[in-house]
């Protein structure tokens, strides 16, 4: 490990109301009227909807002499629409698109959740009859949170230390970006960049502070095609220092 600053501090993700004081009537209020204007689609069979908080607090203190604390708050409101024909036995669904931000219980009460589920009742009413593709070539205009589960197995997981150490081998197995490929292996085109980011407004991995008591940074992994770098706490990483 290299050396990290002394640092005495207290930290707080910006939210502006705490999803753990607000009662639970309200909450389950707004879960109703999601339900009832997702219903309003004529052929809608029903809906689930639900809300996920999480509430972190850590409390960090090192032989550096750090000592810092932290309240973190991410919210994540949901639903899900179903639409059945009862006489084909088919039945298709559209869920909400919003993910979970590191914000608070505002993020419910200022979203057009009530919209949104309106229209995804509809769409998935629609889907009951839509076309089956027909195969061929195509051009596609792909929505951008489509590749949030692409960009997460193919560059999250690569990227992590511990895999790529061969530490890690869990669920997603270890890693071929192992040290000596750093700096040298084209890992995508010239125009591809990716970056460890703890400083994105409202990104589930902001923090004041990381698990090694060095302040939140950004770095690049994959820097004009190159791979550079790994997901870890800069006083590990080999290419990367505070």
């Amino acid at each position: 490990m290299v050396d990290a600053p002394k640092v005495t501090t207290k930290w707080k993700s910006a939210f502006e109301k705490d999803p753990f004081e607000v009662g639970t009537e309200g909450k389950i209020e707004f879960l109703l009227k999601v339900n009832e204007a997702a219903m309003r689609a004529k052929g809608a069979s029903f809906v689930t909807s639900n809300l996920s908080f999480q509430n972190e607090q850590k409390f960090y203190a090192s032989t550096d002499g750090s000592s810092i604390e932290q309240y973190i708050i991410r919210s994540l409101p949901s639903f899900t629409v179903t639409a059945v024909n009862r006489a084909s036995g088919d039945f298709q669904t559209r869920s909400s698109l919003a993910g979970p931000k590191c914000v608070g219980y505002e993020y419910i009460e200022t979203g057009p959740w009530l919209k949104e589920a309106e229209q995804a009742g509809e769409e998935a009413v629609a889907k009951l009859s839509a076309k089956p593709v027909t195969p061929g070539k195509y051009d596609l205009i792909i929505h951008p949170s489509n590749l949030w589960l692409t960009i997460h197995e193919s560059v999250g997981h690569s990227t992590e230390l511990d895999r790529a150490l061969l530490w890690e081998a869990d669920f997603a197995g270890t890693s071929f970006l192992t040290p000596d490929k750093a700096g040298k292996l084209q890992f995508g085109s010239k125009i591809c960049n990716f970056f460890a980011d703890r400083t994105q407004p409202q990104g589930l991995a902001t923090v004041g502070f990381d698990d090694e008591g060095v302040l939140g940074q950004r770095w690049p992994l994959v820097k004009d095609g190159i791979f550079v770098d790994w997901q870890t706490t800069p006083r590990f990483s080999p290419a990367h220092r505070p």
